[in-house]
This record gives C-alpha cells, structure tokens and sequence, in this order.
C-alpha cells in the first residue's frame, strides 16, 4: 500500500483475488497509481464475493472468460483450471492469504497479483491453503510458514 503523508486523497481498491472483474481492472488502478503518485494515497482491501457471484460450473466460467476476453479486449482468455465445484463458490484461502502477506509486509499489490494471476491465467487451485501459500511465498518472499501461520489463526 501506498499511503503518503500530506496526500489530498486516499482510494481504497476493494478486490476479491478471485474476481474476474477486479483483474480486467488492474490496468485502470495501475494507471491512476502512475498518474497521481503525489496527490493520492491508493489502498486495497479485500472484499469477498458472495458465493452465488463465484461460476457455478468450469463450464460457466469458461463462457464468461471467453466473452469477456472479446468485451475487455484483454488480450488473453482466463483460465477456469481454478474452479472446484465442491467449495459451492467459497474461496477464503487466496483472500486470507493476501491479507496476512500485507500484514507481514508484502504491502503491494505484488502477493495478491500472484494469487490472481496463478488463478485466472496459470489455473492453479489457489481455493486450496498450501498453493496459495506458496504462490504468495515466492512473490513476497516470505516463509511459507508466516502467512499460512497469519492466514488461519483464529480470529480474537
């Protein structure tokens, strides 16, 4: 995060990892970013999708991915290999984990990019604690252990 003392305004990017839309978004956030480095602090904080928003079939998310690709023009389709039907559109273990990198001082969008981008292009099972823990280890360099320790610690 980027939070600058004297700035005249602060933007909080709500995003949940997993959104298609928050990814067609990046491109506008990393532009206002370059444009307004001085004038503005820009934040992000997770934002969870009801489940009913996640695709209810790989099938599903495979159309959306297409059409949006065509829509957005964003020069590459996602990837649906993410999807598992059994967690009925829950997905904590990427959203809990790109907190608790931001809390251990991955403070940029680096971690929380990685989670998305291991999902909606690599198709990695990023619902999964163990692969979004290394995704966002290797981005931050944090040990695996920090936010997986972070990440499912009960909360007080």
């Amino acid at each position: 995060m980027t939070e600058r003392p004297g700035s005249l305004v602060k933007v909080t990017y709500y995003v949940e990892v997993l959104s298609s839309w928050c990814n067609l978004a990046e491109p506008a956030w990393d532009e206002a970013k370059s444009q307004f480095p001085d004038e503005v602090s820009f934040d992000w904080a997770i934002a969870l999708m009801n489940p009913d928003g996640v695709p209810a079939s790989r099938d599903q998310a495979d159309w959306f991915y297409r059409r949006s690709a065509h829509i957005a023009q964003s020069g590459f389709v996602m990837n649906s290999g993410w999807f598992e039907a059994p967690r009925a559109g829950i997905y904590l273990a990427p959203n809990l984990v790109a907190e608790a990198a931001c809390t251990l001082g991955a403070t940029g969008d680096n971690v929380r990019r990685a989670l998305t981008d291991g999902a909606l292009r690599d198709g990695h099972r990023i619902g999964e604690m163990d692969i979004s823990v290394a995704i966002a280890s290797s981005a931050s360099g944090i040990v695996p252990e920090r936010p997986r320790e972070r990440a499912t610690a009960p909360i007080t």
